[in-house]
């Protein structure tokens, strides 16, 4: 199968989850053997943080063929006048700059990968290829968090592009109740979040004067949700008094 996947983002540089997730499926698949290929939207140009296959083409649309589009100064004060009092009006220019300035780019990216499939990795590409371009490839759109904020946070015009996707991904039964309790006949699949596996593991039986059991990631309730493993713990820190809980990670929003 010919993936195209389409995460309309920055990769370059970028150390978090979104472009850790990007690279490590477009491996899988094409250790699958599939032929994958990826577009995204980078201000800046380089290396990506993650390795990339080099056999997988990787489309930037903000420098595409020997031309860099920056973003318009009018439009940076038009976000950054609306972000004063609406974040969610202000994320509705970023979709205008894209509709207005990236649109040919992901359009000569399409026939030139002619995918089969795209897998999109956030309502913005999908509404980019379903609504602006209306691309008749099925497009699979994948959610990383909970989709309750598409409806809160996110701008108004990306929804339509969930109905229109082949099917949406969501985490959790959870997630997939509260998009469907907004969208009821979205197409949707629930598929959790794989979990690397590596050569070498912990010695849970080792014995030790103390145990510890840590959490990395960012300090957000609604996404990463480490308060589910405060409350288990706490519930059981009186009868384990040598394990400890220690929590890694920027406050939400940091």
């Amino acid at each position: 199968m010919n993936i195209l996947l389409a995460n309309l983002t920055k990769m370059v540089g970028d150390s978090g989850g979104m472009a850790k997730v990007t690279c490590a499926f477009a491996h899988e698949m094409k250790v699958r053997g599939h032929r994958v290929s990826l577009v995204y939207s980078d201000v800046q140009t380089g290396d990506f943080y993650y390795p990339l296959d080099k056999d997988i083409p990787a489309y930037d649309i903000r420098h595409y063929k020997g031309k860099s589009i920056s973003y318009p100064w009018y439009l940076k004060v038009k976000r950054e006048f609306y972000r004063t009092f609406d974040k969610q009006k202000a994320r509705t220019v970023n979709d205008e700059f894209a509709a207005s300035f990236l649109l040919d780019h992901l359009k000569d990216v399409l026939q030139t990968v002619q995918p089969d499939v795209i897998v999109s990795f956030q309502p913005a590409a999908s509404k980019m290829l379903l609504c602006d371009l209306q691309t008749k490839i099925p497009v699979i759109t994948m959610s990383h968090g909970d989709p309750e904020d598409y409806f809160h946070t996110y701008p108004k015009e990306e929804i339509p592009a969930l109905e229109k996707s082949a099917v949406c991904q969501v985490l959790l039964p959870s997630f997939e109740k509260h998009l469907k309790d907004h969208l009821p006949n979205v197409k949707t699949v629930v598929i959790g979040n794989a979990i690397p596996q590596y050569d070498v593991q912990a010695d849970l039986s080792a014995q030790k004067d103390t145990y510890k059991i840590l959490f990395v990631g960012r300090l957000s309730k609604n996404h990463k949700r480490p308060h589910l493993l405060i409350e288990a713990f706490a519930g059981l820190a009186d009868e384990f008094p040598n394990w400890n809980v220690e929590l890694w990670g920027a406050e939400d929003g940091k």
